[in-house]
């Protein structure tokens, strides 16, 4: 809570900050044996406040969450790595525990990260019908992991509601 008393001093305005408000904005230091008012223009308490507020901003900012770390991290990897890509992994480089790597992306992406991670090889299975025509449907399913054509198939055609075949033709039309 920020409490202000004004004065007039002197012809100007002047505002007296209680000091335990200050320490708690990080804005001056007091010796154990003080005890004082610290006095300053209102203008100075004001832009300090502002440009204290806009530094932990800022540092949130360049700080991404761990969600952003981990969106950023798969979306990096190519499709071999992708396709044997696992959360141990993901939590490994992040160097966070795998439990709270869930439960942190879970709860800020409504989603989990195996789902994240399935759904991005199902659009990278989708991006690779379109640059090779002429691959197989078993050679992109073998490509990003998964154990059966079949299921590939299925999978596809939840995502993108046809199957890989027809959306291939749809796509080089």
């Amino acid at each position: 809570m920020l409490r202000l008393s004004f004065s007039l001093w002197a012809g100007k305005l002047y505002s007296c900050v209680i000091c335990n408000v200050l320490l708690q904005y990080n804005l001056i230091h007091i010796r154990k044996r003080s005890v004082m008012m610290f006095f300053m223009p209102v203008e100075a308490v004001l832009n300090r406040l502002a440009a204290t507020i806009r530094n932990k901003m800022a540092r949130k900012k360049r700080t991404n969450s761990l969600s952003d770390q981990v969106v950023e991290f798969v979306l990096t990897r190519t499709i071999d790595e992708l396709s044997t890509l696992t959360v141990e992994q993901v939590a490994n480089y992040i160097d966070v525990n795998r439990s709270h790597l869930s439960r942190s992306f879970r709860a800020e992406k409504n989603f989990t990260l195996e789902e994240f991670v399935f759904k991005i090889k199902i659009i990278r299975a989708a991006a690779l019908l379109k640059e090779n025509p002429k691959a197989t449907i078993k050679n992109i399913s073998d490509k990003m992991g998964f154990c059966r054509c079949d299921y590939f198939i299925r999978i596809f055609k939840q995502y993108f509601g046809t199957t890989p075949a027809k959306y291939r033709d749809l796509i080089n039309q």
